[in-house]
């Protein structure tokens, strides 16, 4: 049966607009385990979910009849709820920064699966078109990680385990030693050779002490215009004076944090246009003063993506400790979009509000497992 006939529960979850400082269109927001009604991870309860996320589905209004995508990364159900996991990207049409915007999360359906990645409902719409890269920095193999846009940038580590998958700010990063681990994207001229207008997004947990007195940059992504080469495409950084960085061969814009405690997470961002002369960079969601803002060229050419390290055959500037979530655009994102985005991943669940879940109309009271049996 066609969604949403026959799922047995439906949940309604609230996204505060306190948390959105401006109207957004087609935000992809962030769902845990801390944000959906605890009823879903009980799995000897009388609701839960597939474990998975097979039967999870997302709309903009009650009935159903407006149906949105959404990336199921992790969903984790256990005989204790409190145990359960999820990780889950939902495309909102609309966000509202002056009311309260709803969504409807629906579960407890035997027998279903997710829609395949490139369905209208899949993990590819989730991510709008001006993405080029989302990467959420969990292993897909122990040497590969996957990108969830249509556009398969996926990545490849030095080695297996190298560097190794951790618990991260979200779910599960990548830990770097800072010696030499890095990953890196294939080595090709395509949507990731962006020369005029970028954004780039990331969330760190650095594990060394990066402060004013750095001897080196310290890199969290960056593409090079040839391998061991001088050329920056486009690199996000920490300088050598600890100052949050966004720089290509010829320019550069630097912030004025230079005190970066070990062990705390922070979420960074810049914003570079090489033809507009504008850029911005962003801590924790708050822009910085700029005390450096020199632009030049973004150079294209065919080269790979390297994260952790800025150059992955000569393995520089390495960074040590726990990066995650990491997505590029290539478009100049507002700052209400990374304000919203650094409150949405910081804490979830002052983000968005679990309503009281029920069972809807011509759906399933009760265990799922029953369903079949009844008809």
């Amino acid at each position: 049966m066609a969604f949403p006939t026959g799922w047995g529960r439906k949940c309604k979850l609230t996204v505060q607009s306190s948390k959105v400082p401006g109207n957004l269109t087609n935000f992809p927001v962030l769902l845990t385990a801390a944000t959906l009604p605890s009823e879903m991870f009980d799995a000897d309860g009388s609701y839960p979910a597939l474990s998975g996320g097979g039967d999870i589905r997302f709309s903009s209004d009650a009935d159903g009849s407006t149906q949105l995508a959404c990336e199921i990364v992790t969903l984790t159900i256990n005989n204790d709820p409190a145990l359960g996991k999820a990780e889950i990207h939902v495309k909102d049409p609309s966000l509202s920064g002056s009311s309260n915007t709803d969504l409807y999360v629906w579960y407890n359906k035997t027998g279903e699966s997710q829609p395949s990645e490139t369905d209208t409902y899949g993990k590819h719409n989730v991510w709008d078109s001006n993405y080029q890269l989302v990467m959420h920095m969990n292993d897909e193999t122990t040497s590969t990680l996957l990108d969830s846009t249509s556009n398969s940038h996926d990545a490849t580590k030095k080695a297996a385990n190298e560097p190794v998958e951790a618990t991260g700010i979200i779910g599960k990063g990548q830990s770097f030693d800072g010696t030499n681990d890095y990953v890196a994207t294939a080595n090709a001229s395509d949507n990731l050779d962006i020369t005029t207008t970028i954004t780039i997004e990331a969330i760190i947990k650095p594990s060394e002490l990066i402060n004013s007195s750095n001897a080196d940059y310290i890199t969290i992504v960056s593409r090079q215009q040839e391998p061991n080469g001088s050329v920056d495409s486009y690199t996000l950084a920490l300088n050598p004076s600890g100052k949050l960085h966004f720089g290509t061969y010829g320019g550069n814009i630097q912030g004025t944090q230079v005190s970066w405690s070990s062990g705390t997470v922070y979420h960074v961002a810049g914003t570079y246009n090489s033809t507009g002369l504008t850029g911005a960079l962003y801590v924790d969601g708050v822009a910085e003063v700029l005390t450096s803002d020199n632009y030049d060229t973004m150079a294209g050419g065919a080269n790979a993506l390297s994260i952790g390290a800025n150059d992955y055959t000569a393995l520089g500037q390495c960074f040590q400790g726990i990066i995650d979530e990491l997505r590029i655009s290539n478009i100049i994102r507002s700052a209400n979009w990374i304000e919203t985005n650094y409150n949405n991943q910081n804490d979830p669940a002052t983000f968005i509000i679990a309503g009281t879940p029920e069972t809807p109309s011509g759906g399933v009271s009760g265990n799922p497992w029953n369903y079949y049996a009844q008809q």
